[in-house]
């Protein structure tokens, strides 16, 4: 696994992808790592190492939010900042009391934004992440 977020992304703008479908990727990859440790609460530095990695790409998500360049609308933007800090809370109350449910959320909200994400994730020829 990536010791950061920014080391997957950077790993990954090697790639020739669009840069929406490298976020979906990191996203997919979050949601795969939270999963993964989700049945084992009992190892404990691969359930922080997954919460880190998944911490820092929501961090990174804010920082893109609020650069000046960010052309999203503010709607959109309010929404996932809205997100964001909810993820966060998220985290921390994974962190501290480990428990699936929690996981569960983080894992449904980064799937969501993983498939979001992706080219034609409505259409019924492309399935959700």
């Amino acid at each position: 696994m990536y010791k950061s977020a920014s080391d997957a992304y950077s790993q990954n703008q090697n790639l020739a992808l669009p840069p929406r479908e490298i976020e979906a990727m990191a996203f997919s990859r979050a949601a795969h790592a939270l999963n993964r440790v989700r049945e084992t609460a009992s190892d404990h530095d691969s359930r922080m190492s997954a919460l880190t990695f998944n911490q820092m790409l929501w961090t990174l998500v804010q920082a893109s939010l609020v650069d000046k360049s960010c052309d999203i609308p503010a709607e959109l933007k309010a929404n996932i900042l809205s997100l964001s800090i909810f993820v966060d809370k998220q985290t921390f109350k994974a962190i501290v009391d480990p428990k699936a449910q929690d996981l569960d959320i983080l894992i449904r909200i980064d799937k969501a934004m993983a498939s979001g994400l992706l080219p034609n994730a409505g259409s019924p020829e492309k399935k959700p992440v």
